[in-house]
């Protein structure tokens, strides 16, 4: 009897392992083909800032023209001044103010890209709102804002672009959902419950479309360092509550680099993978669940105790991540993320000025005085400065980090190029320079300052560290 049955295992192994070769080999013979981007056209929506534009910049650099469609048309043109800044040319990039939730104006924007560039190759539905709060402070307005950006938004999108694909005979469509919508996170009911219509939507889509040459990619990432932390929307505790998620988009075996998912989604297109999981370490939760659905129950509702727990009225009232800033978020913990924001065109300099003020309760002076005589200068003496319309702001670093095209008033240039143009500085302006998030004895801008200092010039380093970086790389830096 053991014999037999150590006889039907070992068959069952071995069926098992055929039938495991044999799907990886048809799903090699299905991505021998992969899709060369060079030369293709690309819609992005949600393409101003965050991944949806990592996911441009990386299309534009193998050749694609791609289409950026958003609601801000300021941060439309921030961010194709970014791509073109890389490399992109001129006629390689259009963008388009258009709002995903209203079908007749998603319509009409990717007939614009249609004309543009002849045809629609690949379509990235990538516009998205992050809504944070317990569920008693959540109105049905937030799951109707939320369902209308993720799931109607994409298929609005969808529908506009379908017909041109058919004509053509081929398509790539990539739905940006989330792990929240394979598995519902506490505090986060509106977003998880619309990822979950577009992740059932994308499966939906994938197999009646396959049969027309239209390969359907759902993508389904786990925390993400993007920068959307700052421009999501709270409710109830609402800085606990930003202060969550910006440590959740912060820790590195938590959060994703959005450079390496951007990678991962892109290679998923290229191959016209079904689904794309970005590795993390919710990533086992859907399987588990499905194992163990009281288990992972239970440890969610645990979850859902060590969460800020509901407020008074005041919790209703939704806030934008800029609103909610507290002591611990912006801080060292959330460095990466808040680096994001500025690399990934998420500066909302205004709002977050006036959250930044609140939170050190600076006050701005009238340039009554004369600026300090001291090596370096504190933010607080810089905000004051910076009143100054005289004041030059430099950063001194690679053009591939955060740099001074961010930033109003400010300039970016190399070391090497500080003196040669006269109109650059001043000797009889005050002059601050700053670099890096960490500013110690060793630092670039410290060493800057001395070569200034020696030449005649009045120039101070920046310190005061993370909280430094925020009031001058986040804050308007001159002429307001």
């Amino acid at each position: 009897m053991k014999a037999n049955r150590l006889i039907s295992g070992a068959g069952f192994l071995g069926f098992g392992l055929v039938a495991a070769v044999w799907v990886n080999a048809v799903c090699r013979r299905a991505h021998a083909h992969a899709y060369a981007f060079a030369g293709r056209a690309v819609v992005i929506t949600g393409g101003s800032r965050g991944l949806g534009l990592v996911l441009a910049r990386m299309l534009v650099d193998e050749g694609a023209r791609v289409t950026l469609i958003a609601r801000d048309a300021t941060e439309l043109a921030r961010a194709r001044q970014d791509l073109i800044a890389r490399g992109a040319a001129e006629d390689q990039v259009l963008v388009i103010p258009a709002d995903v939730r209203n079908p007749q104006s998603i319509q009409t924007a990717v007939a614009q890209a249609v004309e543009a560039f002849d045809g629609v190759d690949v379509l990235i539905n990538a516009a998205g709102i992050i809504s944070v709060g317990p569920i008693q402070h959540m109105g049905v307005h937030d799951y109707e804002d939320a369902m209308a950006t993720h799931f109607w938004g994409a298929l609005y999108a969808s529908i506009a672009a379908l017909p041109v694909m058919r004509k053509q005979g081929h398509g790539r469509i990539v739905n940006i959902a989330s792990l929240a919508g394979k598995i519902a996170l506490p505090h986060m009911g509106p977003y998880s419950a619309s990822k979950a219509a577009l992740v059932s939507l994308s499966e939906s889509m994938r197999s009646e479309l396959a049969m027309e040459n239209i390969k359907v990619t759902v993508v389904c990432p786990g925390p993400m360092r993007t920068g959307a932390h700052m421009n999501a929307y709270y409710k109830g505790r609402h800085q606990a509550e930003f202060a969550g998620l910006s440590l959740l988009s912060s820790l590195p075996l938590i959060s994703t680099d959005t450079r390496a998912a951007a990678r991962d989604i892109i290679d998923g297109c290229r191959n016209g993978k079904a689904a794309v999981v970005i590795p993390s370490l919710f990533g086992a939760l859907p399987a588990l669940n499905n194992l163990a659905p009281e288990l992972v129950g239970q440890v969610l509702r645990i979850v859902n105790q060590v969460e800020p727990a509901p407020t008074t009225r005041e919790g209703d009232v939704l806030k934008e991540g800029w609103e909610c800033l507290s002591p611990l978020a912006p801080s060292v913990l959330t460095a990466s993320a808040d680096r994001a924001t500025a690399e990934n065109n998420g500066l909302r300099r205004h709002a977050l000025l006036r959250g930044h003020r609140r939170r050190q309760n600076f006050k701005r002076k009238r340039m009554t005085q004369q600026p300090p005589a001291h090596f370096t200068i504190s933010p607080q003496e810089a905000l004051s400065l910076q009143a100054d319309p005289r004041t030059t702001f430099v950063d001194v670093r690679s053009p591939s980090d955060f740099t001074a095209r961010h930033i109003v008033g400010a300039i970016n240039v190399p070391v090497s190029r500080l003196e040669e143009d006269a109109q650059l500085l001043s000797k009889d302006r005050p002059v601050i320079i700053y670099c890096a998030i960490s500013d110690d004895e060793n630092s670039l801008s410290r060493h800057v300052v001395q070569l200034l200092r020696a030449r005649g010039y009045n120039a101070f380093a920046l310190a005061g560290g993370l909280d430094a970086w925020i009031a001058l790389g986040f804050a308007v830096v001159s002429g307001v």
